[in-house]
């Protein structure tokens, strides 16, 4: 699942709302990332190899520089487009997370602070937008699978 790293360098380039319906658009030669949370939606993003539902509470990672199409029925989202140099992939990532509100409330927050634009918001955007990995970090996480051979060897080791 994306931004599976222990730490994640970016810039924000902005956070905008949608509510579209409708729509049949391709996007090529983007040069920032797009990161989502749909709160209400019925759209279908393809890539020349896959195809991607999205769906209500879907929260979505486009890559930089990925040409795909977007159909839509209706489409109301918030998006965080930024940029990042420690991060590639050349698939869209997307879940459905366990706990919607949580990040439900935390990129209505961001999209908050940016149109605010308060003293130091970058500053606040940039937490915020660390929360929001976190938490669909956390919503992914897997522990790895032990080996029942080698499993008194790491207990062992504990």
């Amino acid at each position: 699942m994306f931004f599976e790293k222990e730490m994640l360098s970016f810039t924000i380039l902005e956070v905008v709302a949608l509510k579209q319906r409708d729509i049949h658009m391709f996007n090529s030669g983007r040069n920032f990332n797009a990161l989502s949370f749909r709160i209400h939606a019925d759209t279908v993003l393809k890539t020349a190899t896959k195809e991607y539902r999205m769906q209500d509470n879907t929260v979505s990672y486009v890559p930089a520089r990925l040409d795909y199409s977007r159909h839509s029925a209706f489409d109301e989202l918030i998006v965080v487009h930024f940029e990042t140099t420690d991060y590639t992939t050349r698939e869209i990532e997307f879940f459905t997370p366990t706990n919607g509100e949580t990040l439900s409330r935390l990129f209505r927050e961001i999209l908050d602070c940016w149109n605010e634009k308060e003293v130091g918001y970058q500053f606040r955007c940039a937490a915020i937008l660390y929360e929001i990995f976190a938490e669909c970090y956390k919503q992914n996480y897997r522990q790895s699978e032990q080996l029942p051979k080698i499993q008194p060897s790491v207990d062992y080791i504990h």
